[in-house]
């Protein structure tokens, strides 16, 4: 039997202009990971937090999707919420701010 060829994600970096390769097992995506996460834990709702055109998939399976200001625009035009960006520590700080109310 040979072994399956791993599913394979080719873009530009958002940050670098840089082109980098993702490999990952046909079940290690975080999409499958945050929903069999959510689903094992029996979890209502599940909000999603993004940056990259990597996480596009991931917004496929939450309710609620924030990407931070500085988040390429692909992601920006699917999130339900833009948060502060990367360099701001936009999802700690909104983290911080659902936390303390």
């Amino acid at each position: 039997m040979g072994a399956a060829t791993p599913p394979h994600f080719l873009s530009v970096d958002g940050y670098t202009w840089e082109h980098w390769l993702e490999i990952h097992a046909a079940g290690g995506t975080k999409a499958l990971a945050a929903r069999r996460l959510a689903d094992e834990l029996g979890t209502g709702r599940m909000i999603a937090f993004g940056d990259n055109v990597n996480d596009v998939p991931l917004f496929g399976v939450a309710d609620e999707l924030c990407a931070v200001a500085n988040a390429v625009p692909e992601l920006r035009a699917l999130a339900t919420r833009t948060i502060r960006s990367n360099d701001e520590d936009g999802v700690a700080r909104w983290l911080e701010e659902c936390v303390r109310g």
